[in-house]
């Protein structure tokens, strides 16, 4: 008997429940000393609703840790991302390891924009102005990366705010792409990373938040820049002085801080407004890097790296 909302025998389900407790049974079956376990599955995407497929797939990754498992299927999502060899191409009546993930988009018709069309990894970030100061840090810190991104494997990939990352994630599974986000650690951002774990989209190895050791509550990607980088640019174009202690508090993160200093000079400030002085933040790290992070900063640059080093 199986409760998929309605408790009926097994026979009365649907091919997809089937499906899915056939392979529940192969999970939990015991392994007999010195043979081989085999298990092959045809087109394990059939039958089923796309919401059980991430279900699916990490069953099945949890039965390749006892047994060999063979898979045939035309769905992007069950392409190996972590070892392209491990994926074979059957085309036109000839089969061979895949060499590369531009093959496997091919034989499975996966259609992309140009920029990102070679990328091996997405690293998702809410805004541009976030790709604009992480893309010359990670370069010039880390030469693996560098080379990724100059080959294109990596590419970093503005969401337009928290709103979109679940669109984003379930685009990135279909392009057959590896993924990681870096988003703000405040309430938006912690929301968002949490829906994506409840709806399957998203695993604890493959996020990480812009939080500082010295921060106690929300924080953003600029609170990892020293302010002595751009003191005297927010100064000049705004007439702010941001060394006043409002701006030295570490208990609210950077936009917050920075609206409030300018609203104590008697300064207007709205959301355009602010999208200015981050892109002129952001456009001072270039040719700067070596100086441009605060040491909490850098602190959570290594990790962010770290992080992204290890899919490559």
């Amino acid at each position: 008997m199986v409760n998929d909302g309605n408790q009926t025998d097994l026979l009365s389900k649907g091919d997809g429940v089937k499906s899915l407790v056939a392979l529940s049974l192969l999970k939990n079956k015991k392994t007999i000393p010195n043979t081989a376990s085999v298990i092959a599955i045809e087109e394990p995407e059939s039958h089923l609703h796309p919401s059980a497929i991430e279900v699916l797939r990490k069953t099945i990754i949890a039965l390749s840790k006892n047994s060999q498992v063979i898979v045939s299927t035309h769905n992007p999502q069950f392409v190996n991302r972590n070892d392209i060899d491990s994926n074979i191409i059957v085309d036109d009546g000839n089969a061979k390891k895949a060499s590369n993930i531009r093959e496997i988009r091919e034989v499975l018709g996966v259609k992309l924009s140009d920029n990102l069309y070679g990328a091996r990894l997405i690293l998702f970030v809410e805004g541009s102005t976030d790709r604009k100061i992480l893309l010359p840090l990670l370069e010039k810190k880390s030469s693996k990366l560098k080379k990724a991104i100059t080959e294109k494997e990596l590419v970093i990939h503005p969401i337009s705010g928290t709103d979109h990352i679940e669109l984003n994630l379930s685009m990135a599974k279909t392009m057959v792409s590896d993924f990681f986000v870096f988003v703000d650690n405040d309430e938006a951002g912690r929301n968002a990373i949490k829906n994506c774990i409840d709806k399957g989209l998203l695993n604890s190895k493959e996020y990480l938040l812009a939080k500082y050791t010295d921060m106690v509550k929300d924080s953003e990607i600029e609170d990892m820049i020293d302010k002595e980088l751009y003191r005297e640019v927010i100064h000049c174009e705004y007439g702010v002085d941001i060394t006043v202690d409002d701006f030295k508090a570490k208990n609210r993160k950077w936009s917050d801080r920075i609206k409030t200093v300018f609203d104590k000079s008697g300064k207007l400030i709205d959301e355009n407004i602010l999208e200015k002085i981050k892109l002129s933040v952001s456009s001072l790290v270039k040719n700067k890097e070596d100086v441009a992070l605060r040491p909490e900063g850098e602190a959570l640059l290594q990790i962010l790296i770290k992080n992204l080093e290890s899919k490559f």
